[in-house]
This record gives C-alpha cells, structure tokens and sequence, in this order.
C-alpha cells in the first residue's frame, strides 16, 4: 500500500514558481516538469525507504533537472 505525500505549503508554492518559469522559457517544459515530480512522488510513496538519508533522518530523492536550452540531465 502506498504512502500518502504531503506538501507543505512552501513547496507547493516553489513548485508553482517552478512551472511557471519553465513555461516562460518554452511553451510546455513546466508541465513536462510537473510530470516528473509525480514520477518521482509515485516512486517515494511506494518505496519512501529507498533513497540515502541524508541527514537528521531525511531522506533525498534527486529528480530529473531542466535546463533552459531544453537538455534534461538524469541524476542517479
């Protein structure tokens, strides 16, 4: 069974800002974006121990990352 995600209002609004800059670049990258992160959240929720702690018991998941001249580098 799936963990259930939750956003704090900050990182609802970074993700917000996000999109709309990518959108700014190119027409769609924010969306491709947004794609993304609910990829990487589908991941966490089914498998939240899956990535290193990093510190103080968090754990990090790095995402997919675009680039302005629409190259998308692939983090571990």
């Amino acid at each position: 069974m799936p963990y259930h995600i939750v956003l704090s209002a900050d990182a609802i609004l970074d993700i917000d800002d996000a999109v709309e800059y990518y959108n700014k670049v190119s027409a769609g990258p924010g969306f491709e974006f947004t794609d993304t992160l609910d990829v990487f959240f589908n991941k966490i929720s089914h498998l939240p121990t899956a990535s290193a702690i990093s510190y103080d018991n968090i754990r990090v998941k790095p995402i997919d990352t675009f680039h302005p001249e629409g190259r998308w580098n692939t983090w571990c």
